[in-house]
C-alpha cells in the first residue's frame, strides 16, 4: 500500500509543482521523522543473563535455517535484488519521461502517478477469483 499510494500522490505532486518541491518536501518530512523518533523513550534493556529455560539461537543455527528454508532464500534474495531494480526503474522514469517523451517533470509525474494505479489495480486483480 505504502508504494502504491506513495508512487500516486508522488506522481502528483511532482505533476503539480515539480521535482524540486518534491525532493524539499521529501527532505522535510525525513527532518520530521527523525525528530519524531528522537521523541520516542525506549525502555533499557534487561542485561542479566537468559534464563536456562530460554532456548538461544546460534548465529550457525541462523544460518542453517534460512539455507534449507525455500521461503527464507526467496524474502533475502527478493530482498538483496529489490533496490537494484528500484534503482533501476527511478532511473528509467527520468530518461522516458525527459529523453524518449519529452514530457519533462509533467511526464515523471504521470508516470508515477501510473504506478501507483499500477499497483493499485494489480493488487485488486490478484485478488479476482
Amino acid at each position: 500500500m505504502v508504494m502504491a499510494i506513495g508512487s500516486l500522490i508522488g506522481g502528483i505532486f511532482i505533476a503539480l509543482w515539480g521535482s524540486e518541491a518534491a525532493f524539499v518536501y521529501n527532505s522535510l518530512s525525513f527532518l520530521l521523522s527523525g525528530i519524531l523518533i528522537l521523541r520516542l523513550a525506549f525502555p533499557r534493556p534487561d542485561r542479566s543473563c537468559p534464563s536456562p529455560s530460554t532456548p538461544q539461537a546460534s548465529y550457525r543455527d541462523v544460518l542453517a535455517f534460512a539455507a534449507h528454508t525455500p521461503i527464507v532464500r526467496s524474502i533475502l534474495l527478493m530482498t538483496a535484488l529489490w533496490p537494484i531494480g528500484g534503482g533501476i526503474i527511478n532511473v528509467l522514469i527520468s530518461v522516458y519521461a525527459y529523453q524518449v517523451f519529452q514530457a519533462g517533470e509533467m511526464g515523471i509525474g504521470l508516470f508515477y502517478g501510473a504506478i501507483g494505479v499500477g499497483f493499485i489495480l494489480g493488487g485488486l486483480a490478484a485478488d479476482l477469483k
